[in-house]
């Protein structure tokens, strides 16, 4: 096959408005200080309604923020490009985990989206004669888990396919209204987690959860830690 024609058609398989996100992505990057509307608009041979609609959607993503006039990338996105994006973030939250480990006596998880699935990126247990031990290795399904229906909270694309089923639907109407939401034995039975944004919302920001043995549970011990997570995220007292 003439290589003209090899090249035509492996263009009709290539995601295009993936090249122009990633463009704007690029440009952007390339200016630490800061890049206008202005300035992209000249640089890139795309309409102004496209870069803006890219720009707001990296910006809800939590790779680009938006201030005086200027978008620029944001420490996530430079955390999200690095070998170990994790090592940073593990490094942050380790004194969180451990201070709510004492507080709580109970599985403290820290997680994150990775793509359509949920990562346990650091854990820390007390020691109990009935312990949980969460996997890092492993991927979790969203729609099942605390931190996953937070995330699905953030990620309307993700929940088209969920649509049909209705409670699951107001359980993530719920986490996007109250910043928090529930595993009750979805998982793993005789296993209750409550799980809440250790950072400010985005799809890229990590979340905390906590997780109780059913004969250890009690909503008032959900509500004092969900108060404990959320003064971490937000540097209050509660």
């Amino acid at each position: 096959m003439p290589q003209q024609q090899t090249v035509a058609r492996s263009s009709r398989q290539l995601a295009t408005s993936l090249f122009k996100a990633l463009d704007i992505l690029s440009a952007v990057a390339l200016n630490p200080r800061g890049v206008t509307m202005a300035e992209l608009t000249r640089a890139l041979s795309l309409p102004r309604t496209t870069i803006l609609r890219i720009l707001q959607s990296l910006e809800v993503y939590g790779l680009i923020e938006h201030e005086n006039h200027a978008f620029r990338v944001t420490p996530r996105f430079h955390a999200w490009t690095s070998a170990d994006p994790f090592a940073e973030l593990r490094q942050r939250m380790r004194p969180r985990l451990e201070r709510l480990s004492r507080e709580f006596r109970e599985l403290i998880v820290l997680g994150v989206a990775e793509g359509n699935r949920l990562r346990h990126v650091d854990y820390v247990e007390w020691e109990h004669q009935v312990v949980v031990r969460p996997g890092l290795a492993q991927r979790y399904p969203l729609h099942r888990s605390a931190m996953g229906k937070l995330l699905l909270s953030q990620r309307p694309d993700l929940c088209v396919r969920l649509a049909s089923d209705g409670r699951l639907s107001k359980e993530i109407a719920q986490a996007h209204e109250t910043g928090h939401a529930w595993n009750r034995e979805e998982t793993e039975r005789g296993i209750i987690a409550v799980a809440a944004w250790a950072e400010p919302v985005s799809p890229l920001s990590s979340m905390i959860s906590v997780s109780w043995p059913t004969s250890r549970f009690s909503e008032r011990k959900a509500a004092q830690a969900l108060r404990a997570i959320v003064a971490g995220a937000t540097g209050q007292r509660y």
